[in-house]
């Protein structure tokens, strides 16, 4: 088991096996950062969402803006697997692509659909 204490200022890793673990604790407890998923609403596509995710992790304290910021998005068919949705998300610099492809529908279709939604 993983245990990191502080002590006088600096951290103590115990229980790691490998280095890795060594740089894991560290890295968590000074710098936490995550893979952010989530999903962005597609305008005039066969589908209503693309799944996007950021090109690297970003510091957990700026998921929150990140979220909000992505929320206030859409994009329009057709959209491509790593299609850049947004620059820098929460002003890291870091890039969310889409990770999947979604299709634009043809126009007779989207008139069907605007018909069938009411």
């Amino acid at each position: 088991m993983l245990k990191v204490r502080t002590a006088a200022g600096r951290l103590a890793v115990e229980g790691n096996a490998c280095r890795r673990g060594l740089s894991y604790a560290q890295e968590e407890v000074l710098n936490p950062r995550r893979v952010l998923t989530t999903t962005v609403p597609v305008v005039g596509g066969k589908r209503p969402v693309v799944p996007v995710r950021s090109v690297a992790p970003i510091p957990k304290e700026s998921i929150p803006q990140a979220l909000s910021e992505l929320r206030q998005l859409f994009v329009r068919a057709p959209v491509k697997v790593h299609q850049v949705i947004a620059q820098s998300v929460a002003g890291t610099g870091i890039a969310v692509v889409a990770t999947w492809p979604v299709l634009a529908i043809e126009a007779e279709e989207e008139v069907q659909r605007e018909k069938e939604a009411g």
